[in-house]
């Protein structure tokens, strides 16, 4: 009798066992047939620097991924790149009569594809070179149907084994934007949910940019990422790093570099201006909550920087924020 009673509860365990082992399997393979499918559409903002663009398409012509569209959009480029680019067959190419900025130069090609029917979108750094299965890796991100935007993680091209971006933490209150690279990996390892994702390479839901809308063209220049992240998190989407998932980025080839005026200006104007917007602005108290982290910018602008006229570039910023001038407020590089 007890014999009889252990076979049937053996067969019933394995009954189960197969018929939810069958169930999940094909729950997966479902999830993964549906994401190959799906259509994403690139796309890249070209300012005044085709060859670069170019090195990118290449890198992209040989990624794995089938549904894929191309869109470039030149930002008003005062050389030949739109001839040059013109001779690229595989991309769709739109050219802008004023530069904006990237924010608004991305609008332009996202409204594109989102009128197309495109279900993700790939807002990419025209400066980078994508790894061949960086699609398949980073679709893997969105099992989770909470998930509404995602990143690789990004290494820099001239130091093919250091990380420049793999997560982004925020406390702004303090006016802290916190890159995860490999100095401080160990606080961010494997990769998983974030604060914020970069501009440099975003593969996000079509329906969650709908929810939201596209890039604030205010920004000009860096920070309208932080932005977008934030308003995404806001409705309840959660952002990933997929750490399987890789490229190189030649870090702010159109801006002239990191540590450029350029760069810092729309730096330190952009993070006062998150500060106010999402980090409970309170005049002169918030001023000096983040004195500290002031004197340590306007320090590492001159020891980093142009010298001094980095610094001049970031005591702009700050006195633009100031004055409420937002937009293109600085010229060069």
């Amino acid at each position: 009798m007890l014999e009889r009673q252990l076979t049937i509860i053996i067969q019933t365990i394995i009954f189960y066992y197969q018929f939810f082992g069958i169930t999940v399997g094909v729950k997966v393979s479902e999830f993964l047939g549906n994401k190959i499918s799906s259509k994403i559409s690139v796309v890249i903002v070209n300012w005044q620097n085709w060859q670069e663009t170019n090195e990118c398409l290449n890198s992209l012509s040989e990624t794995t991924y089938k549904n894929l569209e191309i869109i470039v959009v030149d930002n008003a480029s005062s050389n030949d790149s739109v001839t040059h680019l013109s001779r690229r067959k595989e991309i769709k190419l739109l050219v802008s009569t004023e530069n904006r900025g990237f924010g608004a130069g991305q609008n332009v090609g996202l409204k594109y594809a989102l009128e197309r029917g495109a279900e993700y979108l790939f807002i990419l750094n025209n400066d980078t070179v994508v790894d061949p299965n960086i699609f398949e890796k980073l679709l893997s991100g969105f099992e989770d149907p909470e998930v509404g935007a995602v990143a690789p993680r990004i290494f820099y091209a001239k130091r093919k084994e250091k990380i420049w971006w793999t997560g982004g933490f925020l406390d702004l209150k303090k006016g802290r934007i916190i890159n995860i690279q490999s100095h401080n990996l160990s606080l961010f390892p494997n990769g998983g949910s974030c604060d914020y994702l970069v501009g440099c390479a975003i593969l996000v839901k079509a329906e969650a940019l709908k929810k939201v809308g596209v890039f604030n063209e205010g920004f000009f220049h860096t920070g309208e990422d932080v932005d977008l992240s934030i308003r995404l998190g806001q409705v309840g989407y959660r952002l990933c790093v997929v750490p399987d998932a890789c490229l190189w980025h030649k870090v702010s080839a159109s801006g002239g570099g990191d540590t450029s005026p350029f760069y810092l200006y729309y730096l330190e104007r952009n993070r006062l201006w998150l500060v106010k917007k999402y980090g409970d602005w309170k005049g002169w108290v918030s001023w000096l909550r983040i004195s500290p982290l002031l004197i340590k910018r306007l320090v590492a602008s001159f020891v980093k920087g142009q010298r001094l006229t980095s610094t001049k570039a970031v005591m702009k910023a700050w006195l633009d924020f100031s004055r409420g001038h937002f937009g293109k407020n600085f010229e060069g590089k």
